[in-house]
């Protein structure tokens, strides 16, 4: 066999090596440039993905469905979530009780841009509550309870637009059974009276156990104040002849809603009243006298003279009469009876 000499290898075989070298250096410089373009292509979309995913997380903490209870239920959306609000600030025509709602911290540090809501108007609720009464010193007895009326009797009459008094903070969630032995309580208290003298007295009711001035104790609460009773069978009112009322009139049950959804009527006569009294007597009576509205009611024709001695003027400075219940908020003591002249 032939044998190649040393310079005829180096001659016929070296180009050969050499380009063989030349094309595998081109082809990993294009190797290292299509790698190249590709890598950056892979971190851009991996920054945008992680981009899209900080911001979706970010909406989601914004808006946590998980964090949201409507009655102990979880998972409400952020839409029906302020649907409900709406609802519930605004109030249901059919005057239906709209559920307690929870927020979590998260869900309280929404953007602070808050479209207002035009609260729902007493009168608009409920066409056969006037839109304005008006107030005044009884001539024939002024140191007698103020009169209020639906209509002007004189040109000093007072007028109160009580079409506004709705106050969503009052708003008041109860069971409902408690809700029936209200209604309950003002059919026996005001059946006889107009409809908006039955929601004046259902506000006390619900002022009573929403204020907790006779202590967290429902049933107590309505025992002493309404004679209600209680056992566990739920709660129980009767008339005054002692028969149970089960069955009330629409009306009854319409302003029960009303006072649970923050009705507050006769907080805004009072406030008219005391700064009447405070004119007419020279007084300085602040808020204490209103700032609850009415908690007693009482029928001057059902009560003897030692409980009408008990509610003059000294002891109770700003009362008001409707039809034929006398209303007011603060009773004073007998050892802190104002000197009224």
């Amino acid at each position: 066999m032939h044998k190649l000499s040393d310079k005829s290898f180096s001659r016929k075989v070296m180009p050969f090596l050499v380009c063989c070298m030349v094309l595998l250096l081109y082809a990993q410089g294009v190797s290292t440039i299509v790698t190249g373009k590709t890598s950056t292509a892979n971190a851009e979309s991996a920054c945008n993905t992680e981009t899209e995913q900080e911001n979706s997380e970010a909406q989601s903490s914004a808006y946590p469905a998980e964090s949201i209870l409507v009655d102990g239920v979880a998972g409400v959306g952020y839409k029906q979530l302020r649907e409900a609000q709406l609802k519930l600030i605004s109030g249901a025509p059919e005057l239906m009780l709209q559920p307690t709602i929870s927020l979590s911290p998260a869900e309280s540090t929404e953007s602070e841009e808050t479209e207002e809501v035009q609260l729902p108007k007493v009168s608009s609720l409920d066409s056969r509550i006037p839109a304005l009464v008006y107030l005044r010193i009884d001539s024939d007895n002024p140191k007698g309870p103020l009169l209020l009326s639906d209509e002007r009797v004189g040109e000093d009459d007072v007028e109160i637009d009580i079409s506004n008094a709705i106050d969503p903070d009052l708003y008041y969630t109860v069971p409902y059974d408690l809700e029936q032995c209200i209604a309950r309580v003002v059919h026996r208290e005001a059946g006889n009276q107009p409809v908006f003298g039955q929601l004046q007295v259902a506000e006390g009711v619900v002022t009573r156990l929403r204020s907790g001035i006779y202590g967290p104790d429902v049933s107590a609460t309505l025992y002493k104040g309404y004679y209600v009773e209680t056992d566990e069978n739920g709660y129980h009112v009767y008339d005054g002849n002692g028969v149970e009322v089960i069955d009330v009139p629409e009306v009854a049950t319409t302003v029960t809603k009303l006072a649970l959804q923050g009705s507050n009527t006769t907080e805004f006569v009072l406030e008219a009243g005391t700064a009447l009294r405070n004119e007419q007597f020279g007084l300085e009576l602040g808020e204490e006298y209103y700032y609850y509205g009415a908690f007693y009611h009482y029928s001057p024709e059902d009560v003897d003279e030692g409980a009408l001695l008990s509610r003059v003027i000294g002891r109770v400075p700003v009362s008001y009469q409707y039809v034929d219940h006398v209303f007011y908020g603060k009773w004073l003591n007998a050892k802190y009876a104002l000197n009224i002249e």
